[in-house]
C-alpha cells in the first residue's frame, strides 16, 4: 500500500518558527529579568506536531510569589502582539499551584501537561511543574486510568471508529490521534508498556494526512469529508480510493494496539489467580485450561497450548477462534501471529470438523467481532477467504451504512445468529450473511457478481452442491424482499405471486427473510424502521400464503388497489358524502397511523387532503384511493403514531386545521373542533347546513403598521344546540348558548356566547369566535385573523347588553376600540340593518370592516356578505 510523503520535518519546522516568534515576544514583554515567568508549550505544540492550521497552546506560567500587577503587564505585552499577527492562539495564565490543581481536576489537562516544554523564560519553573504533575499522575494512576477509559468510550460513542465511520474524524474517532495521546499517557503511569516504534510510526502517518487536509481545505478541521477526499488525494499523489483505505488501515492498527494495551492494563489492575468461569468454557485448576485440542484458556485470552501444531493441524485455528468467540474472550495477539506464521493449508473441500468449527465461529454472536478482527489483522482470514481482501475496509456508497463493507458483513453474522431458531438451516444463513456483500469489491451489481463467488466459497468450505446453490441464491436475492416491499404494492396479488416464483418454497423464504432482517438490522437505524419491517413482514406473509395455496388466484386486472383484509366503508357512510360530509378515522399502524378518509369524488380532493395533513406536520408514507359511486375512499399512511380523527365533518373548499384542537388531531374540515365533549354524548355530532341556505363571508384586512395583508375565508355551517367541545372548555372560551333556528335562515356556526367578559359578548354579537390567548401555530398559519360575519336573527334580537357591545365592534386582533368618528360610521351600518336588508332580498350589503389599521383609526375597508339560497 502506498503512503503519502512524510511531513514530519515540516511540522517540526513550524514548531521551531513558533518558538522563535514566541521567545522574541516574551523577551520584549518581560524585559531583562524573566525569573518566575515562563512561556510553556503544551498539547500538540508541546510535542512539536503543528499542522498548517493548528493553533498554539501556550500557558504563561508564573511563580505564586510574582506580583499580580507584574503578571498582568507581561500577559498583555505577550498576547497582544500575537493577536495582532493573527496567530491562532489557545492561551491561559496560571501559577504552578493552579496548574497542578487543574491537572488533578481534569485528566485531559493533565495529559497535556505531560507534554509541556519551556519555550522561553524560567526553565526550572517548567521542569518543576512537569515533575510534580508526573508524580501526581503516577500516584493516582488507577483512578486516572479509569477517567481516561471513560473519556475514550464517550469519544468513540460520539465520533465512531476511524476504520469504519462514513466520515472519519482523524483526531477524535476510535483509532485516531487522540488514541495515540492516550497511549502515551498510559505508558507514563508505568503500569503498562506499548510498542513505541509502531505507535509513533502510525501516529506520524496519520498526522501526514491531517497536514494534507489542512493544506487542501485551508481551515482547521480533522474530519475527512467525502467531498474533500479527491483534492486531498491529489495533493499527496494518491488515488482517492487508496487514500481512503490508507486512512482506515491506520485507524484500524492504532485501535488494535489500543485494545491490546487496555486488555493488558486490565490484567494489571485486576489480577486473577485463576480463570473466571465463562459460558461454554470448562473451569479447572491449572493456569492454562485446555478447552479443546491444542486450545487453552489463559487469563482473559484464548491461546494455543504447547502441544498445538498449526502446520500439521490447520483446523486448530478454527477451533481456537470458535472457542474464543463462544466464550466472549479475545484471541491472544501472540496466538494470532503464530497462526499467521505457522498455519498449514486446509484441503479442498474442507473436512467436516473444519466446516463445523467455522459454523460455530459464525454463529457465536457478538464474540465473533473481536475474534474476526484479530485474525484479519494478523492475516489468517486471507488464508480461509482470499476474496475478503476485495472488501476489507471498503467504504459503502450508501449513506445509510454505518460500517465499511467488511465490518458490515461481520455485523450481519452477529444479527443472523439471533435468528438461527427461526430457520431450518442456520448454518447456511450464517455463511450467506458473511458473503452477501462479497461482490462489492468487483465491478458490476454486487448481488449478481457475488452469487457465483459465494457458491464457490461454500463448495470450498465443505458444503454440498445443493447447499452451495442455496447460499448462492441467498446472495443473489438478498435485496429482493426489501426492494419489492418498498417499491411495489404488496396488496397486489401479482406481487406475492412474482416473489413466490423466485423463492420456490417456504424454507428458502424463511432463510431469505432472516438474511433480509440481518442485513438491514446491521446497516443502520434508518434501514430497518418499523414501517419497512411491517412492509417486509406483510410481503412474506402473503408470499407464504401463496406458496401454501391458501389464497385464490386473482388476475392482476381484477385488483382495484384496496387491501383485501380491509373492508370498505358501509353504504350509508358513502351516501353521506353526497351531503358534503367527510368521514375520517385513524388507527395505529406499523409505528405510524393509518387514516381512512371518505369524501365526495371531485377534482383536486386528494391534493386538498394532502395539504390538510401537511398543515398538521404529518409525513405521508403511502396513499391508495378507490371510488365507490360518487364517493372517494382514500387510505393514508403517515409517520406519526397516536393520531386521532375528527369523525364526521362538513366539507370545506379548502381543508384547514382546527385551532381549538390540540395536536395530534388531524383535520377539522369546517374550521371547528369535531371532537365532542363527554357530556354532550351523541348530541355533539356535527350537522350539515340545510341545503336551502348557505352563507359565505369574505373579508380583507390590511395592517399598515406591519405592512402585511391578511385575508380570511370561512364557510359557516350548523352546530347542534348546547354543544361545547371539550377542547373549547379547556381553552377557557366560555359557555355556548343555544342557537335559535329561523325559517329560511341557518343557525350560526358559532352560537351566541353568554360569558361575562366584554370581549366574549362583542364577538358573540358580531358572530366571531374569540381567539384564545395563545393561538397554536397551525391555527395562525391557517387563518391569520378571525373573519367578521353577519349574525343570525337570534343575535340581532339579543339583549340590550349585547346590542351595546355590538354597537362598538372590535377586531379580535385589536386591543383598543376605534375612535368616536369610526363608531358613528359603524352605527350607520349596524349588524341588525345588514340582516334586515339581507332578509328582504338584497343580494349584497356593505359596511365598514371591523379590523382597523393600528396606525390610522379612520382607515376602513368595505365588508361584503353574500347569501346564496338553494
Amino acid at each position: 500500500m502506498s503512503h503519502p510523503p512524510s511531513t514530519a520535518a515540516q511540522r517540526r519546522r513550524r514548531a521551531d518558527d513558533a518558538d522563535r516568534l514566541l521567545a522574541d515576544v516574551f523577551a520584549t514583554a518581560v524585559g531583562p529579568d524573566p525569573s518566575g515567568l515562563a512561556a510553556v508549550a503544551v498539547g500538540g505544540y508541546g510535542r512539536r506536531e503543528l499542522s498548517p492550521s493548528s493553533d498554539l497552546d501556550v500557558v504563561l506560567l508564573h511563580d505564586p510569589a510574582v506580583p499580580e500587577s507584574r503578571v498582568r503587564e507581561v500577559a498583555e505585552a505577550l498576547w497582544y502582539p500575537l493577536w495582532d499577527a493573527r496567530i491562532p492562539l489557545d492561551h491561559s495564565v496560571r501559577d504552578a499551584e493552579q496548574m497542578r490543581a487543574t491537572a488533578r481536576d481534569d485528566h485531559r489537562a493533565a495529559m497535556g501537561m505531560l507534554d509541556a516544554r519551556a519555550v522561553a523564560g524560567d526553565a526550572g519553573l517548567v521542569l518543576g511543574l512537569r515533575s510534580h504533575v508526573l508524580a501526581d499522575w503516577r500516584r493516582e494512576a488507577r483512578t486516572r486510568v479509569e477517567e481516561v477509559r471513560a473519556g475514550r468510550e464517550q469519544r468513540i460513542e460520539r465520533s465512531g471508529w476511524l476504520a469504519y465511520a462514513a466520515v472519519p474524524d482523524l483526531k477524535e474517532s476510535g483509532g485516531g490521534l487522540r488514541d495515540g495521546v492516550d497511549l502515551r499517557a498510559l505508558v507514563a503511569t508505568w503500569l503498562v508498556d506499548v510498542p513505541h516504534a509502531e505507535v509513533e510510526e502510525l501516529r506520524s502517518a496519520l498526522l501526514d494526512v491531517r497536514d494534507a487536509v489542512h493544506a487542501t481545505t485551508g481551515r482547521r478541521t480533522d474530519r475527512l469529508v467525502v467531498d474533500d477526499v479527491p483534492a486531498v488525494a491529489t495533493s499527496v499523489g494518491m488515488d482517492p480510493e487508496a487514500l481512503d483505505l490508507h486512512v482506515r488501515h491506520l485507524g484500524r492498527r492504532i485501535a488494535h494496539v489500543a485494545d491490546v494495551t487496555w486488555r493488558r492494563l486490565d490484567g494489571v489492575l485486576v489480577p486473577r489467580t485463576s480463570p473466571r468461569p465463562r459460558p461454554g468454557v470448562r473451569r479447572a485448576g491449572p493456569a492454562v485450561v485446555q478447552v479443546d485440542t491444542g486450545v487453552g484458556w489463559l487469563g482473559d485470552e484464548i491461546v494455543l497450548t504447547a502441544d498445538a501444531a498449526p502446520r500439521t493441524d490447520p483446523v486448530v485455528a478454527l477451533r481456537a477462534a470458535a472457542a474464543a468467540a463462544k466464550a466472549g474472550l479475545p484471541l491472544g495477539a501472540g496466538t494470532a501471529q503464530r497462526l499467521a506464521r505457522d498455519l498449514g493449508d486446509l484441503p479442498e473441500p474442507w473436512p467436516a470438523p473444519a466446516t463445523r468449527s467455522l459454523v460455530d465461529l459464525l454463529t457465536a454472536g457478538r464474540g465473533l467481532v473481536q475474534v474476526w478482527e484479530e485474525l484479519d489483522i494478523a492475516g489468517v482470514v486471507d488464508r480461509w477467504l482470499p476474496e475478503w481482501a476485495d472488501v476489507r475496509l471498503r467504504g459503502s456508497s450508501s449513506p445509510v451504512h454505518r460500517f465499511t463493507v467488511d465490518r458490515h458483513s461481520v455485523e450481519t453474522c452477529v444479527v443472523a445468529a439471533g435468528l438461527r431458531r427461526d430457520v431450518d438451516r442456520p448454518d447456511l444463513l450464517a455463511v450467506a450473511a458473511l458473503l452477501h456483500d462479497i461482490g462489492k469489491g468487483r465491478p458490476g451489481d454486487h448481488s449478481e457478481v457475488g452469487a457465483p463467488m459465494a457458491e464457490q466459497v461454500a463448495l470450498r468450505w465443505g458444503f454440498t452442491e445443493a447447499d452451495a446453490d442455496v447460499v448462492g441464491r441467498l446472495v443473489r436475492w438478498h435485496l429482493l424482499l426489501t426492494n419489492v416491499a418498498t417499491r411495489r404494492d404488496i396488496e397486489d396479488p401479482a406481487t406475492a405471486a412474482n416473489v413466490a416464483e423466485i423463492v420456490g418454497d417456504t424454507a428458502f423464504l424463511d432463510l431469505l427473510f432472516g438474511l433480509t432482517q440481518a442485513d438491514a438490522g446491521s446497516t443502520g437505524p434508518t434501514a430497518w424502521t418499523a414501517w419497512r419491517r411491517g412492509l417486509v413482514e406483510g410481503l412474506v406473509a402473503k408470499t407464504r400464503d401463496h406458496l401454501a395455496g391458501a389464497v385464490p388466484a386473482v388476475a392482476s386486472d381484477d385488483y382495484e388497489g384496496w387491501p383485501a383484509d380491509l373492508a370498505l366503508p358501509e353504504p350509508e357512510v358513502l351516501a353521506r358524502t353526497g351531503d358534503g360530509v367527510v368521514e375520517l378515522t385513524a388507527e395505529d399502524h406499523q409505528g405510524g397511523s393509518l387514516l381512512t378518509v371518505v369524501t365526495g369524488d371531485r377534482p383536486g380532493v386528494m391534493a386538498r387532503i394532502a395539504g390538510g395533513l401537511a398543515l398538521q406536520g404529518l409525513a405521508i408514507r403511502s396513499v391508495r384511493v378507490v371510488t365507490q359511486g360518487s364517493a372517494a375512499v382514500s387510505l393514508w399512511e403517515v409517520t406519526r403514531a397516536g393520531v386521532r380523527g375528527c369523525g364526521s365533518c362538513p366539507t370545506r373548499r379548502t381543508p384547514r386545521p382546527c385551532w381549538r384542537c390540540a395536536p395530534p388531531t388531524v383535520v377539522a374540515w369546517s374550521g371547528r373542533c369535531a371532537t365532542p365533549s363527554p357530556a354532550a354524548g351523541a348530541r355533539s355530532a356535527r350537522r350539515t347546513c340545510p341545503p336551502t341556505a348557505t352563507r359565505r363571508a369574505t373579508s380583507s384586512t390590511w395592517s399598515t403598521r406591519r405592512g402585511t395583508r391578511c385575508r380570511g375565508r370561512r364557510r359557516r355551517s350548523c352546530a347542534p344546540p348546547s354543544t361545547t367541545p371539550s377542547c373549547e372548555r379547556r381553552a377557557g372560551l366560555g359557555c355556548v348558548g343555544a342557537a335559535t333556528r329561523s325559517v329560511g335562515w341557518p343557525s350560526c356556526s358559532t352560537p351566541c356566547r353568554t360569558a361575562s367578559s366584554p370581549r366574549s359578548r362583542t364577538c358573540a354579537a358580531r358572530g366571531v369566535s374569540p381567539r384564545p390567548t395563545s393561538t397554536p401555530r397551525h391555527a395562525r398559519s391557517a387563518s391569520r385573523c378571525s373573519t367578521p360575519t353577519s349574525p343570525c336573527p337570534s343575535c340581532a334580537t339579543s339583549s340590550p347588553a349585547s346590542r351595546s357591545a355590538r354597537s362598538v365592534p372590535r377586531c379580535p386582533r385589536r386591543s383598543t376600540p376605534p375612535s368616536r368618528s369610526s363608531r358613528s360610521s359603524t352605527r350607520s351600518s349596524s349588524a341588525s340593518s345588514a340582516v334586515r336588508r339581507a332578509g328582504s332580498g338584497s343580494p349584497r350589503t356593505r359596511r365598514p370592516s371591523s379590523c382597523w389599521p393600528a396606525s390610522r383609526a379612520r382607515a376602513r375597508r368595505p365588508w361584503r356578505a353574500s347569501w346564496v339560497a338553494g
